[in-house]
């Protein structure tokens, strides 16, 4: 089997595993292991064919690091009416019951 093969399903294997993942972040593998197969048509050498995955990985996840974490973090935080209640005084209506929440 041909290097450029080996990179193809890795590619592959991490697009989809980031598919079933609600992070952002494995499909920086896949992009390396994109440039690798590149890398894989012009040299054998696999040190350098794992070399360029680590470091295009690398310099993917570290480069975008701040923008994944903001669009993540911004998912997770809508603002609605009810963040006004916060800090406020209320008046009990009905029984508070730990066990029936």
């Amino acid at each position: 089997m041909n290097m450029w093969m080996i990179w193809l399903i890795a590619a592959i294997i991490f697009a989809v595993i980031e598919i079933m993942t609600p992070s952002f972040f494995i499909i920086w593998f896949s992009g390396g292991s994109l440039a690798s197969l590149i890398t894989s048509l012009f040299t054998d050498n696999i040190i350098i064919q794992v070399g360029v995955f680590i470091v295009v990985s690398a310099v993917l996840i570290l480069s975008t690091k701040k923008l994944t974490d903001k669009v993540l973090h911004m998912k997770d935080t809508y603002k609605t009416n009810t963040d006004k209640l916060i800090g406020q005084v209320g008046i009990v209506t009905e029984a508070i019951s730990p066990i029936h929440n």
